[in-house]
C-alpha cells in the first residue's frame, strides 16, 4: 500500500518539511506527541517558529503529517522483507527480517516514537483507519512472500512474524540487552511452525 504522495515542492521546501517532520519524530521519542509546539519542534530543527507554521500551520497539521512520514520511512524498510527476489528461500524471509529489527534498534527514537504515534492515532479515527490499512497490507505483501515459500495459513503467520517485530521492539525498549539472535530464534520457531 502506497501512503498518499505529498505534492511535489521545490526542492528547498522538501527539504525544510522533512527536518521539520525528522524534527518532530525526535521530539515525540524524547517527550511524547503531548510535548509537540511549533516552537520545541523548530528548536529541535533549528528552524524558525516561522518556518514550521509556514510548513504547518498547525499543532494537528504537524503531528499528523510526522505520523504519514513515519509510516513511509517504515513501508521503505519493510518492503526490503516484502520483495521476494528469484531464487530465495525461508532463510533469505528470516534473515530480511533480522536486518529490518537490526536497523530498527539503530534508531531507537524512532522505535519509541513509532509506539507514541500509534497511541496517538488510536484516539484519531483517520490515522486509525490509515495504520489498519498499513498494516493490513503489509500482511497481504508478506503473507504472498510466505505462501511461496510453501508456509501453509501465510496471512495467519505474517500477522504473528509482524506481532513479533513489535513484541521484541516493546521488549528492547526495558531489557537492550536482548540480542539479535534472540530474535532470529523467535522468529525461526514461529516460521517452522507454520512449515509443510
Amino acid at each position: 500500500m502506497k501512503l498518499k504522495k505529498l505534492k511535489p515542492e521545490p526542492e528547498k521546501k522538501t527539504k525544510s518539511r522533512d527536518k521539520i517532520l525528522s524534527a518532530t519524530l525526535e521530539v515525540i521519542a524524547l517527550e511524547g506527541v503531548d510535548a509537540i509546539t511549533h516552537r520545541r519542534v523548530g528548536k529541535q530543527s533549528n528552524l524558525s517558529n516561522g518556518v514550521v507554521s509556514y510548513h504547518f500551520p498547525t499543532r494537528e497539521d504537524l503531528v499528523n503529517e510526522a505520523f504519514l512520514f513515519h509510516l513511509r520511512q517504515l513501508e521503505q524498510l519493510s518492503e526490503d522483507i516484502t520483495q521476494l527476489k528469484p531464487g530465495e528461500k525461508i532463510s533469505d524471509f528470516i534473515d530480511a527480517t533480522v536486518e529490518f529489527v537490526k536497523r530498527d534498534q539503530a534508531t531507537p527514537h524512532l522505535v519509541r516514537a513509532d509506539y507514541e504515534l500509534i497511541l496517538y492515532a488510536a484516539r484519531q479515527p483517520t490515522l486509525a483507519k490509515i495504520v489498519r490499512d498499513w498494516e493490513a497490507a503489509l500482511t497481504i505483501s508478506m503473507a504472498a512472500e510466505l505462501k511461496i515459500f510453501g508456509i501453509r495459513d501465510s496471512k495467519r503467520c505474517a500477522r504473528i512474524v509482524i506481532n513479533l517485530v513489535r513484541a521484541y521492539e516493546l521488549e528492547c525498549m526495558t531489557h537492550p540487552e536482548l540480542e539479535l539472535k534472540e530474535f532470529r530464534a523467535r522468529l525461526q520457531r514461529v516460521v517452522s511452525g507454520f512449515q509443510d
